[in-house]
């Protein structure tokens, strides 16, 4: 009913593309996230048992963490995430 109530109006495409693409990135992340995988060798373990660092960390350190399965060596053109600042008395972290 909202889909074809969106039909009417001038600026239906913005409107639909506001109201459906984040159901379609949540569903993405989602089927990403339900297989994560290691992509880099920090990790150890597995989905099923669950992952650990190889390594423990100290107050100040950053974790990061790739959970897509895919080494970055493998994306063309993409971009690392950005590394956290550091937090005084406490390990910060990205996935």
């Amino acid at each position: 009913m909202f889909a074809v109530l969106t039909e009417r109006v001038r600026w239906s495409v913005a409107l639909k593309t506001a109201v459906f693409m984040p159901m379609a990135i949540s569903l993405f992340a989602a089927g990403v996230l339900s297989g994560a995988m290691p992509s880099t060798n920090i990790l150890q373990g597995s989905p099923q048992k669950g992952l650990t660092m190889r390594q423990g960390l100290h107050a100040g350190q950053v974790a990061q963490l790739g959970l897509t399965g895919i080494p970055a060596s493998d994306v063309a053109g993409g971009d690392q995430a950005a590394k956290p600042a550091t937090v005084q008395g406490g390990v910060s972290g990205v996935v």
